[in-house]
């Protein structure tokens, strides 16, 4: 799933922001990190401890949209905070199947 969202705020603050109100509140258990992938300029990556896994991917698309590329399963609460933090208006999702 796609998750495209209006902002300027950098997408490693986007993707801070989905592991401190998702992962960390007690809806999955495996204490993610967020890092920088090396192979793709300014793209973040959240991975979770348990196996080093990538959870999502965390890229700016234009000046004013970052796009998270999630696992449909997470992507209901990943969208939560973010219309909690951006507004429902400046959060849009594409599910492909």
């Amino acid at each position: 799933m796609w998750i495209y969202c209006k902002t300027v705020d950098d997408p490693k603050k986007v993707g801070e922001l989905i592991c401190k109100f998702y992962f960390v509140q007690g809806i999955d258990k495996k204490k993610p990190r967020i890092w920088n992938d090396k192979t793709e300029d300014g793209c973040w990556v959240i991975k979770t401890d348990c196996v080093n896994e990538i959870a999502a991917m965390i890229y700016r698309a234009g000046n004013e949209v970052v796009v998270i590329e999630i696992d449909d399963r997470c992507a209901a609460d990943v969208i939560e905070s973010l219309i909690i933090k951006y507004g429902f208006d400046n959060v849009k999702w594409l599910l492909a199947k």
